[in-house]
């Protein structure tokens, strides 16, 4: 858990005030994790949903710059005709 630690860079954190004391120790013991090889994590992201809502969002952001645009259009044409 790297909540409350300050990043220095490379993967490397530093304690800090809001990080706690560490716990130190053998890996599978004293209720800490145990480390596998070649094991795969369980991710929490849905990653079609991820990939779905962004096409909205880019979308709906070609919209309003479609918006945007036609306006200044009809802005420009108004200040032709009043010449």
């Amino acid at each position: 858990n790297y909540e409350g630690l300050q990043e220095s860079g490379s993967n490397l954190y530093a304690e800090s005030p809001n990080s706690g004391n560490p716990t130190i120790g053998t890996a599978g013991t004293g209720g800490r994790a145990s480390i596998e090889a070649s094991k795969l994590e369980m991710s929490n992201t849905d990653l079609s949903r991820g990939l779905t809502q962004l096409i909205v969002v880019q979308r709906g952001f070609q919209a309003s710059s479609k918006s945007v645009t036609t306006s200044d259009q009809v802005l420009n044409t108004l200040l032709q005709l009043k010449q």
